[in-house]
């Protein structure tokens, strides 16, 4: 003895829904553009996410709560390095990064030595001297970043 459809849908979810129509058209594939803009508002939310991260990993920092503060970074970095990776996909596709592979490999390459330079201070537990670093040159690199994907909505 099967369930009806009806039946189906009000155990799953609690709520007594009608099935939708079987002759209906399915929806329509997004077009590039419509996918650019969505990649794009995605990777901006998250450059926005990781921006106040990296501010709270400075105060941390600047006030010398080391232990939290390697904790953060080790959390903090596979997510950089994501967000980038989707940002070089976007641009090697062309899809709403106007950036040629030249620049971004520009900008890439800063990140990079931005990284390798937190990274040697976290080493050294260099707290002010991290702090001075997330908050000149990485905290500037990631805006300056949304400020790129920015002018690909004008």
């Amino acid at each position: 003895m099967g369930l009806s459809i009806e039946a189906t849908a009000v155990c799953q979810t609690g709520v007594e829904s009608k099935p939708e129509a079987s002759s209906s058209t399915p929806p329509k594939p997004p077009t590039a553009p419509e996918l650019s803009e969505k990649g794009v508002d995605a990777l901006r939310a998250r450059l926005g996410h990781l921006r106040e991260r990296v501010e709270e990993l400075a105060l941390l920092a600047t006030i010398n709560e080391w232990p939290a503060v390697e904790r953060i970074w080790w959390t903090l970095l596979p997510e950089l390095r994501s967000s980038l990776l989707n940002v070089s996909i976007l641009a090697e596709a062309q899809i709403g990064i106007p950036l040629t592979k030249a620049e971004l490999s520009i900008q890439l390459n800063e990140l990079e030595r931005i990284l390798k330079n937190l990274s040697d201070c976290l080493a050294r537990e260099s707290c002010l001297q991290f702090s001075d670093l997330l908050d000149g040159r990485l905290s500037p690199w990631l805006w300056n970043l949304d400020v790129v994907l920015i002018k690909t909505r004008c």
